[in-house]
């Protein structure tokens, strides 16, 4: 699946026979991220991650094509800060700088602003979502939690 995607993100990637689907694709997504800043691409959603899941520990990148089957209507929105810094893949690993809020009941969990959203899914609303993801509160490496779901933004606060 992540070589036949190759051509619709306009992005070259040799094939390595025998890596296995999950690690084509997070390759995929590794050479996108070098040409591109565009924040839709943590906008994913695990099918297979329990709801309210803040224990198991996911990457920032999706494991398959299917993590974004709820993504259809997500695009990039205009940093709500101007202090937006691009990210892009080191030989270190992905560097990337995200805005975090911090929960006062929760001290374990920030939120992150990923600079998309979508059309407001609640009745009878116009607006649009700004999204976030949910990552633990961790020294060294960065995870994502709860990717069972995207978090909705608003107004200085997030909505769980």
């Amino acid at each position: 699946m992540a070589y036949c995607l190759l051509g619709l993100f306009d992005v070259k990637m040799s094939p390595m026979y025998g890596e296995g689907g999950v690690q084509a694709f997070l390759r995929l997504q590794e050479e996108i991220i070098k040409i591109s800043s565009d924040g839709t691409i943590f906008a994913w959603t695990s099918p297979h991650s329990p709801p309210n899941d803040f224990q198991t520990l996911h990457g920032l990148l999706a494991e398959s094509v299917d993590c974004f089957a709820d993504s259809y209507d997500i695009f990039l929105a205009r940093p709500i800060y101007d202090d937006h810094k691009p990210y892009r893949m080191t030989n270190r690993g992905l560097s990337i700088t995200f805005p975090v809020a911090q929960r006062q009941n929760t001290p374990n969990i920030s939120l992150a602003r990923i600079y998309c959203g979508r059309p407001s899914r609640r009745l009878a609303s116009m607006q649009c979502e700004h999204l976030g993801i949910y990552l633990p509160r961790m020294r060294n490496g960065t995870f994502r939690i709860n990717a069972n779901c995207l978090a909705v933004i608003e107004e200085g606060r997030d909505r769980w």
